[in-house]
């Protein structure tokens, strides 16, 4: 049986290849049609996300029809997930409250995210990396346009 799978790529990640991933049953994440890939072209500093949020609309859509069924959430990589490590958790749990298993194609955790344990602690720990990172990067643009 097919997995249900949902990506979720923003600009940086159109201008990269978009590698499969082994997921489950041999799928490979090159295999999810085309409806359900969503991509947007905006910032995560923005607020709302129209695509973004239409990903998590119709991944538990069909985590609701399909309780029985594994629904991956696939993003290319955690930083482009949220804003700061708050909201990469906080979303993290959001998906896992609804039974969606998060992906992620690239960065310091590629793969499945284990939300139990060592898993959740990694995740803690490099979400807090990404958000330093981020705001080490608008830092020095701001320096630059000085």
């Amino acid at each position: 049986m097919a997995l249900p799978d949902i990506a979720h790529l923003n600009e940086p990640a159109l201008e990269q290849t978009f590698h499969p991933s082994r997921v489950e049953g041999g799928a490979t994440s090159d295999s999810i049609p085309r409806d359900k890939v969503f991509s947007e072209k905006i910032s995560t500093r923005i607020r709302v996300r129209p695509r973004f949020e239409a990903a998590l609309a119709q991944a538990r859509e069909i985590k609701a029809h399909a309780p029985h069924c594994r629904v991956i959430f696939t993003v290319n990589e955690m930083k482009r997930l949220g804003r700061d490590a708050a909201e990469l958790t906080a979303l993290a749990d959001h998906l896992v409250a609804h039974g969606l298993v998060l992906e992620m194609l690239a960065g310091p955790l590629p793969g499945i995210y284990d939300p139990t344990g060592p898993g959740r602690i990694l995740f803690a720990f490099f979400a807090a990396l990404a958000e330093t990172e981020r705001d080490n990067i608008r830092e020095a643009t701001l320096e630059g346009l000085d």
